[in-house]
């Protein structure tokens, strides 16, 4: 038996609160056409939208930077920037083709990316905090000398 009167329970709920909180900007970098579609290169990874590698589909939305809006292709395979196989993310099918510079916004997505993102071909990205229609930079993006910077202080 024990005393509910002296029992405290602690509740993390880490997820459900960051995640809603925090979108993910990529850009994307190249795209190659094969045969009938498009393999889409963005500067992001399954690893900042999807730590798990467990979703099929995302909540995006994507912002156009230049290029043709009216160029319906078949279907854009979107990509991470790793030589990763798990990096393949999602299909867009019959849309506007992307073209080097747009951005996909994907939405709720922050809860555990900013930690368990590893180094892994590229560094940290910007981080901001969206103040109504104001930026402010949290964190700036990581450099090789930031990276050895840790190793010096060890």
């Amino acid at each position: 038996h024990f005393d509910l009167e002296k029992l405290t329970v602690i509740v993390e709920p880490g997820n459900a609160i960051v995640a809603s909180a925090i979108d993910f900007v990529s850009s994307v970098l190249d795209i190659k056409k094969i045969r009938d579609f498009y393999i889409v290169t963005t500067d992001g990874s399954r690893n900042d939208i999807d730590p798990f590698y467990k979703k099929s589909s995302y909540f995006y939305e994507i912002i156009k930077n230049k290029g043709n809006k009216e160029n319906i292709v078949p279907l854009q395979i979107i990509t991470g920037g790793t030589c990763l196989e798990y990096d393949k993310m999602y299909e867009i099918k019959d849309n506007c083709l992307l073209n080097i510079g747009d951005r996909i916004l994907y939405k709720s997505v922050g809860a555990y990316t900013m930690t368990l993102s590893p180094l892994f071909i590229r560094f940290f990205p910007y981080i901001y905090l969206k103040d109504k229609d104001n930026y402010l930079l949290l964190r700036k993006k990581w450099s090789a000398s930031d990276f050895f910077d840790i190793y010096d202080t060890v």
